[in-house]
């Protein structure tokens, strides 16, 4: 089997998670996130080089709790493809739900020095910046 039916695998079991967690907050989501990062895990054994899934991967991971794993992915992934505008902006957005602000900053300014025109980062970096102004006063 090629690497992307695995990964299309793993997708399908992070929606199923997103749908049913979404729907009801006492909807049991089994282990939807464990079957998704073994997917994501198979197509990388396939072609370790895909960044797209890297953060497939990382999302299952942390949807799944394992902020460590996932953290360890987001590096692999900007490991394998750094100049990718959109992995700073995912690892920027990972970075902002746990709470590291700051880390999520430069994550997102390298995303817009990548790519002037990427809104996602533009925006996150004004919030971030509006709230760390308004902190200080």
């Amino acid at each position: 089997m090629q690497p992307e039916p695995y990964a299309k695998i793993g997708d399908i079991y992070r929606t199923q998670h997103a749908v049913l967690a979404g729907s009801r907050p006492d909807a049991d989501v089994g282990n939807l996130p464990g079957k998704a990062v073994d997917m994501y895990r198979r197509s990388l054994m396939q072609n370790p080089m895909q960044s797209e899934v890297l953060l497939r991967l990382a999302a299952a991971y942390e949807i799944g709790g394992n902020t460590h794993a996932a953290m360890k992915t987001y590096h692999r992934a900007l490991e394998v493809d750094p100049n990718n505008a959109f992995n700073y902006i995912r690892f920027g957005i990972f970075l902002r739900n746990i709470g590291d602000e700051v880390l999520a900053v430069e994550a997102f300014e390298k995303s817009a020095a990548l790519s002037l025109r990427e809104p996602i980062a533009i925006v996150n970096l004004r919030d971030l910046r509006r709230t760390d102004t308004k902190e200080r006063k």
